[in-house]
């Protein structure tokens, strides 16, 4: 099955696809590779953790049930590392139990195990454009802060930014400068 050619194609992501089973690495990988996304696939969940640390990707595809490190583990590990990849959780084992556990706040998304193309393509893209929206969202808040916080302040150069931080930094302090 071909990818469709239509307006709804993203920006190639970096992927990371944590999964003890090799078939779903490579079927993920071979599903999203011909549309430009990098795939790395990670096998053991304790080298998949490693490589979402000292890696940079966007999203990252973590399966739920996993012998040594659960996805679950593995997940609370990557929130606190504060990596901003976007997770969605995938997982065979479709109990009552794992659908409750994956559904916690900020866990991620839960699909099933064998996803057909279409359904991934749009997984992908869906997540795309909500980590779009927020780091745009974060650029927005962050101008918007600096626009208010020296209001009236004319000046882009190196030296004036410099300055623009040190006032930033102390204006919250009650020293004297």
């Amino acid at each position: 099955m071909s990818e469709p050619q239509d307006s709804e194609a993203i920006a190639p992501q970096r992927v990371l696809v944590i999964d003890d089973e090799t078939v779903i690495g490579m079927s993920i990988k071979r599903c999203l590779g011909p549309a430009g996304h990098k795939v790395v696939c990670c096998e053991d969940p304790r080298l998949g953790l490693e490589t979402a640390t000292t890696g940079s990707f966007d999203v990252i595809f973590l399966d739920l049930m996993m012998p040594g490190l659960d996805g679950l583990e593995v997940l609370r590990r990557i929130k606190k590392e504060g990596i901003l990849a976007e997770v969605v959780i995938i997982t065979g084992h479709s109990t009552v139990e794992s659908r409750r556990r994956s559904h916690a706040p900020r866990r991620g998304r839960l699909s099933g195990q064998a996803l057909h193309p279409d359904e991934l393509r749009m997984t992908l893209r869906k997540v795309a454009e909500r980590s779009a929206l927020i780091r745009e969202n974060a650029a927005l808040r962050e101008e918007l802060e600096v626009q208010r916080g020296f209001e009236g302040i004319i000046g882009e150069s190196a030296a004036m930014q410099r300055v623009f931080s040190l006032v930033k930094r102390i204006a919250p302090t009650d020293g004297t400068v």
